[in-house]
């Protein structure tokens, strides 16, 4: 839950995952968020690609937490290209998520 809440932190503000540690967020939930922050650089599809490949209990988390933001964001998106960008990772992280179910 608490990945799920901070998972943007990274992005939208000047923290780190140093400035969050230092907040005393747990290491595993930091390496989650870390997982879902998108790189300076990363496309998109590199970004889902990452997420959809990384190992372990922190890549399981994160792709859970990926899809439902995929899921909310396919209906709050405010522009047809945002929509289709959603729509074209959401079966990509159900199928990497599925797969590591598996």
């Amino acid at each position: 839950m608490n990945a799920a809440i901070l998972h943007d932190v990274l992005e939208d503000t000047d923290w780190t995952i140093e400035d969050l540690a230092g907040s005393g967020v747990d290491s595993a939930v930091c390496e989650v968020v870390d997982v879902l922050t998108r790189r300076s650089g990363e496309t998109y599809m590199e970004y889902v690609g990452r997420i959809c490949g990384a190992r372990g209990v922190a890549g399981d988390t994160a792709r859970l937490v990926k899809l439902a933001d995929l899921t909310v964001s396919v209906d709050r998106a405010d522009s047809d290209v945002l929509r289709e960008r959603y729509e074209q990772s959401l079966p990509l992280v159900q199928s990497a998520l599925a797969t590591a179910v598996a």
